[in-house]
């Protein structure tokens, strides 16, 4: 992990995330009812949340909220479908259980 320092000055640990690493989501919804906020929690809590500063992962938190309601308000819901992916790429999904 690199060592960034924060807007206070005081070092943070930072995950190394390149462009095509894999993280697990757990609770994973299936694709038909896959939501652009349950997708913004999960990158807030995987990428931002304990490794940004708070400060930061406030403005981070806003942009997507913004994005979230000009979405929402254009198409009229939030559900979001995962497209095309590329061959050989898979999505994993934490086992569910009831």
């Amino acid at each position: 992990m690199a060592t960034t320092p924060t807007s206070a000055g005081v070092p943070q640990d930072r995950p190394e995330f390149a462009s095509r690493t894999v993280l697990t989501v757990h609770g994973v919804p299936a694709e038909d009812t896959a939501t652009l906020g349950f997708w913004i929690q999960a990158y807030l809590t995987a990428t931002v949340h304990g490794v940004r500063s708070p400060e930061v992962a406030g403005t981070i938190a806003r942009h997507l909220g913004r994005f979230h309601d000009w979405m929402t308000a254009g198409f009229g819901h939030d559900r979001v479908h995962g497209g095309h992916r590329p061959r050989g790429h898979r999505v994993a999904r934490a086992p569910h259980h009831h």
